[in-house]
Formats: C-alpha cells, sequence, structure tokens
C-alpha cells in the first residue's frame, strides 16, 4: 500500500492560512499534500505545474468557503480538471473529497460526493479515514487485463511493470479509447518521464488529435456532464 499518497490542495487565496495549517497537518500524518504556493518552484510555469500535479495526484481535495464558492476563478478550473479525471475511476474509488473549511454552500458539482467539515469536531479523523480507505480500495482493486490502479499508485515502475503498462496503452489505443489513453499517458509521464517518451508524446499528440475532431474541444477542457464515462 502506498504510504505517501500525493493529495492536492485546491483552495481560494482568501482561505490560503487555512490550507496551510491543513497541508502541515497532512504531511505531519505521513501523506504528501500539494500546494502551489509550497511546491511550485521559482521560474516554474504554474498554471502547468497545478494541471501536472492534479494529474498526478493520488486525491484531490476541494477546500470550500464562502470565499471560493461565491467566485469564479482558477479554482473552479482546478474542479473541473478533477471532475474529468474522476470520470475515468472505479465507481468505488474515493479520489475528489469536498471539504469544507466553514459553513458554506456546496458548488452544485461537487453535490454528488460526500463532504467532510473540517472545522467540526471530528472532521479531520473523518478525512484521513477517507483517505486511508481509498488507498486500501486502489490497492485491493483488481483488473484481468492489468491492474492499472495498483500500477498508479507505485512511486516507482519496475521495467516489466512499465512494458506491461505500454501494452495496455497500445490495446486501448487499437480500440480507440481515447479518454483512457491520454489518463494512462500521462501517468506514465509523472511515474516515468524517461520511458519511452519520444513514443508517448507521439501517441499522446495523436489522442488528443482524435478527441479534438470528435468533441470539437481539448483533451482538457471541462466535461460536459456528470455521466461516467466507461471506456473498459
Amino acid at each position: 500500500m502506498k504510504t505517501m499518497a500525493q493529495i492536492f490542495l485546491s483552495y481560494a487565496r482568501d482561505d490560503r492560512k487555512k490550507v496551510e495549517k491543513l497541508y502541515q497537518k497532512l504531511l505531519a500524518a505521513g501523506f504528501k499534500p500539494w500546494m502551489d504556493i509550497k511546491d511550485i518552484l521559482p521560474g516554474e510555469r504554474w498554471k502547468s505545474s497545478i494541471q501536472k500535479a492534479i494529474r498526478c495526484s493520488d486525491f484531490f481535495l476541494a477546500c470550500l468557503s464562502a470565499n471560493s464558492v461565491n467566485k469564479r476563478g482558477f479554482l473552479q478550473k482546478e474542479i473541473r480538471i478533477a471532475l474529468d479525471i474522476w470520470q475515468e475511476m472505479l465507481d468505488s474509488d474515493i479520489y475528489l473529497i469536498p471539504v469544507r473549511l466553514e459553513d458554506c454552500e456546496v458548488p452544485e458539482s461537487l453535490r454528488d460526493f460526500q463532504r467532510v467539515d473540517i472545522f467540526e469536531e471530528h472532521g479531520w479523523t473523518r478525512l484521513v479515514r477517507a483517505i486511508q480507505t481509498g488507498i486500501k480500495r486502489r490497492s485491493a482493486s483488481k483488473k484481468p487485463h492489468l491492474d492499472i490502479e495498483m500500477v498508479e499508485a507505485e512511486t516507482s515502475l519496475e521495467q516489466a511493470t512499465l512494458q506491461k503498462y505500454w501494452e495496455e496503452i497500445e490495446r486501448c489505443a487499437r480500440l480507440r479509447q481515447w479518454p483512457r489513453v491520454i489518463r494512462l499517458l500521462r501517468h506514465l509521464q509523472c511515474k516515468a518521464p524517461h520511458f519511452k517518451s519520444k513514443e508517448v508524446g507521439n501517441l499522446l499528440a495523436e489522442a488528443e488529435r482524435a478527441i479534438k475532431e470528435v468533441t470539437g474541444s481539448d483533451a482538457d477542457a471541462p466535461p460536459v456532464s456528470m455521466d461516467r464515462r466507461r471506456n473498459f
């Protein structure tokens, strides 16, 4: 089981201090929280760094307050990316967790997900339990061809496992399951950036072109609905 699950923290700038405290608590609990102001290095492109971090994270915490709910901004874009990733997961997976920092409304796009009120007495305990349960469920999940969820949970990949992962990507490409191809390729880029880098780049470009031809939008565009897209 992965002991250093990466947890992306999405928040409004007005809630920075509260989220920094949550970051420190997650770090002390043995997790690997990711927060833009702490994990983006000077000189890095912040937008692409955030998008990559969301895709490489095991969990996405949408930190909600009156500040975030009533404002339009990058938080809403981050949530749309997370929803797109969630659509490719199993029904039993825990990935996107609405975390209320105070008593506030939950955005309509997140109301299907059980929230946790971190300001309540047992809020922190419930959050940790959800993360630990999410890790266990993914570790226990098995697939007939390849346990992709297990592969994506590993911090390093053996060469043999990488080859099986690549074969799964090629299988999905032959079936033209482009959303799944893109998700797997991006995880591969995160976990093993030097493995077949040229082939990965070429296939990723092909998959993105295919999706754009069908939908008229980019692969990073927000999902048009909350319907689960099953391609496996």
